[in-house]
């Protein structure tokens, strides 16, 4: 039985490191790129949903903190499906909050296009998979 495509969001304001992240994803899950986290949330907002989000953790306007919070507010069931993407914490505030024990990670510049799809795949594992079913998803 074949795997069912997840819909993967990325979240990336390096367009093209966000570019780079859907093509090395790409042949395996629908991938959709934002620049912002605003965009997602409208998105969000308007009925759509994810599989799993790959979100950058440093973002202009809705850092991946606020991101997160707001998520958590708008679709609390969807909030443990947020990976933070991150070449580490910036600030003190940064760290305690990868730190927290309901927050996941993926650490920049990826291994390898192997390691980062084994990450995504354990992350949707974790999260339950891909149960998007409609078109909207």
């Amino acid at each position: 039985m074949e795997e069912r495509r997840a819909r993967l969001w990325v979240i990336e304001d390096d367009e093209k490191l966000g570019r780079l992240v859907r093509r090395m994803l790409g042949d395996e899950h629908d991938v959709v790129l934002f620049t912002r986290a605003q965009e997602a949330l409208d998105r969000i907002t308007a009925g759509e949903s994810f599989d799993l989000v790959l979100c950058d953790l440093k973002l202009p306007g809705v850092s991946g903190q606020l991101f997160h919070e707001r998520v958590g507010v708008l679709a609390p069931e969807r909030v443990a499906r947020i990976v933070f993407i991150t070449g580490g914490p910036c600030t003190e505030g940064d760290g305690a909050f990868l730190e927290r024990p309901d927050i996941t990670h993926i650490r920049k510049p990826f291994d390898s296009l192997d390691s980062l799809r084994a990450d995504v795949r354990e992350h949707l594992r974790r999260a339950g998979g891909s149960d998007a079913s409609d078109g909207t998803r």
